[in-house]
């Protein structure tokens, strides 16, 4: 009979501990970043492709990111865009966004994508 000796293996930090997302959420949460920039750039949608990505981040752990856009440039001649028509244009095209996403990462699932609209920098 063999009897085999486990080691435990070191755990990296979960979002929420104190010492914040893994390297792996984090690298993560990147490749989100870069993928919706690139998605919403190339978008047909007016109002998203004026959108950038400001920050991705576990939102509590890795299966669901809060994402935080911003509209880049107000357009001329048109009124300032209310935050909640932009939720409506994002919540619209949301299972397109999450299926690039999906394409562009390694993981068995796909997070769940929340957003956050925040003012332009001036």
């Amino acid at each position: 009979m063999n009897h085999h000796t486990f080691s435990q293996k070191r755990m990296s930090p979960v979002a929420g501990d104190a010492e914040g997302p893994g390297r792996k959420a984090l690298q993560l949460c990147h490749q989100v970043a870069e993928t919706l920039d690139e998605v919403l750039a190339e978008c047909a949608d007016p109002l998203l492709q004026g959108l950038r990505v400001v920050d991705v981040e576990p939102a509590p752990d890795a299966s669901r990111l809060l994402v935080t856009v911003a509209l880049e440039e107000p357009v001329e001649d048109l009124p300032p865009v209310d935050p909640r028509q932009i939720h409506h244009h994002l919540s619209r095209a949301s299972g397109h966004l999450r299926s690039e996403v999906a394409g562009a990462i390694t993981r068995k699932r796909t997070p769940m994508l929340v957003y956050r609209i925040v003012p332009a920098e001036a």
